[in-house]
């Protein structure tokens, strides 16, 4: 609605585009928008677009309208409205689709033109500047390339290409960062999200500031989404719990440096819906990058205990991947352990603690007896249940629990000193707990037993 009036007050002419206004404003206060409804704003927008035009032949279609919400809250009609019209015995065009928080203008191809012939006319100008040894010869020729790649590449494969474009350039840092420019304008929102997304990741384990190239850029991307647009938003911003200076880098957004994510952001709160994705992601990266990742995202949202389940099963999956316990060593989960213990409860701590004692007493992984006494010095006793008790039973491979409580038994002046009542209790109460368990996975289960896998 708010389009059609700024034209009637462009062009001077409002008594129909007030009418459209008004049928527009009546669907969106019924919050229902029937077929009715939809062939008449269609008709009521063809005629004003046809009344504006030189050219009589111009025809208008409307599809894809529905009710949305704006970035400001208000409710509103999304279309996608497409202007045809004959220009030299073709058929040429626009196409404007608005959507949530967007709005895409797009050339339409001529319609009775082939592919070929508009390649071969591209491909003349391209001959006649590729020897202009000048700023205008070189746009010319960056021009017309992009548009062959456009011609014989569909709107998938293109992003993909453009994706593989932008990766390279960001790996190189900010040596090559002004290549970007030469893709041209970038309108895929994709493409947008694999720019922040990479330049994240990219730098997990590195310093960088604000005045970094890269970073100017990604801000300027970010500063291009409503704050309102929460889908873009999140597609965007949702490895930044794991970079320690994302506040630092992104001040506009409104973050004080280190300040936790706040409770009532619902942004944040949809990461335990993408886990095996961010999995995937994080879980192929240097044993330094996963380690101070896991700690950002440990400091990030510490203080939201909506969270507090999502991130305990989280960074246990990440740690234990066969990969990450392969490259990480004991001192990366010393650096992390020190970040969770204050962010987490005890059930929660030993949970985790348990879990990374199994793993590294396991033969699969080279862990030495001082960093497998290290793991077993995390585990709290004063706070035991009785003897532990998690919302579920941890499961896995009995060979894990097994070699887990050999280790105790063949090395029981390593864990407890004789002189040491509480490390006797401690060792005497884990022990226990590794023979009930043992015990426990060799018993018969029902079916409807719940578990918490390890392996």
């Amino acid at each position: 609605g708010n389009i059609f009036l700024a034209i009637s007050e462009i062009i001077g002419q409002k008594e129909g585009i007030l009418e459209l206004v008004k049928c527009i404003e009546s669907a969106c206060k019924a919050r229902k928008l029937d077929s009715k409804q939809e062939v008449c704003i269609s008709n009521k927008i063809e005629s004003i677009i046809r009344s504006l035009s030189l050219n009589k032949n111009v025809k208008v279609e409307c599809s894809q309208m529905k009710l949305g919400t704006r970035s400001n809250g208000k409710v509103d009609i999304f279309s996608k409205i497409s202007i045809t019209y004959i220009f030299y015995e073709g058929k040429s065009g626009i196409s404007l689709d608005i959507k949530h928080g967007h709005a895409t203008i797009t050339l339409l191809q001529s319609l009775n033109t082939s592919s070929a012939h508009i390649k071969e006319e591209y491909e003349k100008v391209k001959k006649t500047y590729s020897d202009v040894d000048c700023y205008i010869g070189y746009i010319a020729v960056q021009y017309v390339s992009a548009e062959l790649d456009a011609l014989s590449s569909n709107s998938y494969s293109l992003s993909k290409k453009l994706e593989k474009i932008v990766v390279s350039i960001i790996h190189e840092e900010s040596k090559d960062i002004s290549k970007i420019f030469l893709l041209g304008k970038i309108s895929i929102f994709d493409i947008k999200n694999t720019i922040i997304k990479k330049f994240i990741i990219c730098t997990l384990d590195k310093e960088v500031g604000p005045k970094n190239p890269l970073t100017r850029i990604t801000a300027n991307i970010l500063g291009s989404v409503p704050l309102n647009d929460y889908g873009s938003r999140f597609s965007m911003m949702v490895f930044f719990p794991f970079h320690a200076s994302w506040q630092k880098l992104y001040p506009r957004l409104g973050f004080k440096p280190s300040e936790p994510i706040p409770k009532e952001d619902r942004i944040w709160i949809r990461l335990s819906e993408i886990e095996t994705y961010l999995y995937n992601t994080l879980k192929l990266l240097s044993a330094t990058a996963i380690s101070k990742a896991t700690c950002s995202y440990i400091r990030a949202t510490m203080h939201n205990p909506r969270m507090i389940d999502s991130r305990v099963k989280f960074i246990t999956r990440l740690l234990l991947s066969y990969r990450v316990m392969l490259i990480l060593r004991i001192d990366n989960l010393v650096e992390i352990q020190s970040i969770i213990k204050e962010s987490a409860k005890a059930y929660n701590l030993n949970y985790v603690y348990i879990i990374w004692f199994i793993h590294a007493c396991s033969d699969d992984y080279k862990f030495s007896l001082e960093s497998i006494k290290t793991v077993y010095d995390f585990i709290l006793f004063d706070s035991y249940p009785n003897p532990f008790k998690f919302k579920k039973r941890m499961s896995g491979p009995t060979k894990y629990f097994e070699k887990s409580l050999s280790t105790l038994k063949e090395n029981k002046t390593l864990f407890c000193s004789e002189d040491d009542r509480k490390s006797i209790e401690k060792y005497d109460a884990v022990l226990a707990y590794f023979l009930e368990y043992c015990w426990w996975l060799k018993k018969p289960k029902p079916k409807s037993s719940a578990c918490c896998s390890i392996s």
